[in-house]
């Protein structure tokens, strides 16, 4: 009598591994992009005259950087200080970065999708960075 061997149907583990690596590699392409279009909106601004008194200068911070891993990918130095910017490229990032961060320093984030153009990412992110300011001018007059 022959023995056969029992067919085991084994979970493809390598090929989700696989998926997870190149979903992820995608994510980090978009976010990459978005930073990119942010910066691009913002020197649009800038040459055309658009961008108020009241922005001095921004910087975005390279990928890896210390700046970058705290959270910040732009920094907005405003005549109230320091406004801090983390762009992300879909709802569902955002709500999880902003729960991660939740307590620690204001952190603006502002979700800016592939189909958005140069003045609509413009728009969306001097909308955050103006309640920020605001926010910041009303705490420092309660203190005057």
């Amino acid at each position: 009598m022959r023995h056969h061997k029992e067919l085991v149907v084994k979970k493809p583990r390598k090929f989700n591994h696989r998926l997870q690596r190149i979903l992820g590699q995608v994510g980090v392409m978009l976010g990459e992009s978005a930073e990119r279009r942010v910066d691009e909106a913002f020197s649009e601004a800038r040459d055309e005259g658009r961008l108020p008194e009241w922005i001095a200068r921004w910087d975005r911070h390279e990928k890896w950087s210390i700046s970058d891993r705290t959270g910040v990918d732009f920094t907005f130095f405003t005549d109230v200080g320091p406004i801090f910017v983390q762009i992300k490229s879909c709802v569902r990032n955002a709500i999880r970065f902003q729960n991660h961060h939740q307590g620690k320093k204001a952190i603006c984030v502002v979700v800016v999708d592939i189909r958005d153009s140069n003045p609509a990412i413009y728009d969306k992110v001097m909308h955050r960075i103006g309640q920020q300011r605001e926010e910041f001018m009303s705490r420092r007059t309660a203190f005057e």
